[in-house]
């Protein structure tokens, strides 16, 4: 079995960290946080841990009928951030 690839996923970033007012980014490339870029659910924890003076009912959000639109929101922002690193 030969080396993994300098073109494989292990190249690009694939987690989230605090980013500017109320964003989160993804990391480097080599930092794990605990926001993966693959849970639909991490972009928003990360918002709500590093930015919200309210973080229980930020995080209600997450399990609330009407958070369709934010996960919906968060994971286009994960999908477009994540493209944005090629």
């Amino acid at each position: 079995m030969g080396e993994f690839s300098d073109q494989g996923a292990n190249v690009y970033p694939q987690y989230f960290t605090k980013g500017v007012t109320n964003k989160c980014q993804l990391a480097s490339l080599y930092e794990i946080t605990g926001y993966s870029l693959y849970s639909s659910r991490d972009y928003k924890r990360c918002v709500c841990n590093n930015w919200s003076d309210d973080l229980a009912n930020c995080l209600v959000a997450l399990v609330s009928p009407s958070s369709a639109s934010i996960l919906t929101t968060s994971i286009a922002t994960a999908t477009a951030l994540f493209l944005a690193t090629f």
